[in-house]
């Protein structure tokens, strides 16, 4: 196998409709899905209404909401990366991306998604190659992360820098 072309199965943790807590701008929300579609107003009331909707009903509310002036692909971009960080700063989920490696990641699906999947045999895959960068910075720094103990550990050097 030389690619994981859809988030199902032992895969479904890629997938932005997976169950996992992650705080987004000071709100709590149930998953990707739900802190990506909140962050498509510039209102934290209104993002808040997110917070303890299921994915689907995210997606959903996502849909009729006012979208905030500057909401281009940017900014899509950006806020589907930032949710995505949050979710694989989780440890466990951290270590089943990096497991994925050197997999190419597709979101494949049946919905016509074209920007953030494939459809059909085609699309842009942006799902998958954000999912892509985070996994290679995670495997690059990931033997230099520090626990907080580590981090404490380091005013024992009286002021020299360990590395």
């Amino acid at each position: 196998m030389r690619a994981i072309s859809e988030f199902q199965g032992e895969y479904r943790f890629l997938s932005n409709f997976y169950p996992c807590d992650i705080t987004i701008v000071g709100v709590d929300y149930k998953s990707v899905e739900a802190a990506y579609q909140a962050s498509k107003s510039c209102f934290i009331s209104k993002r808040k209404e997110f917070s303890n909707l299921e994915p689907g009903a995210a997606k959903k509310l996502g849909r009729t909401i006012e979208l905030h002036k500057y909401w281009d692909d940017v900014a899509k971009i950006t806020q589907m990366e930032l949710c995505l960080r949050a979710k694989f700063n989780i440890p466990g989920l951290r270590r089943r991306l990096i497991s994925t490696s050197p997999l190419t990641l597709e979101e494949g699906n049946n919905w016509g998604d074209q920007f953030w999947g494939i459809s059909r045999g085609k699309g842009r895959n942006v799902l998958g190659k954000l999912l892509m960068i985070i996994r290679d910075e995670l495997i690059l720094y990931e033997p230099q992360m520090l626990t907080p103990k580590e981090a404490a550990d380091l005013t024992t050097f009286d002021d020299e820098i360990p590395f």
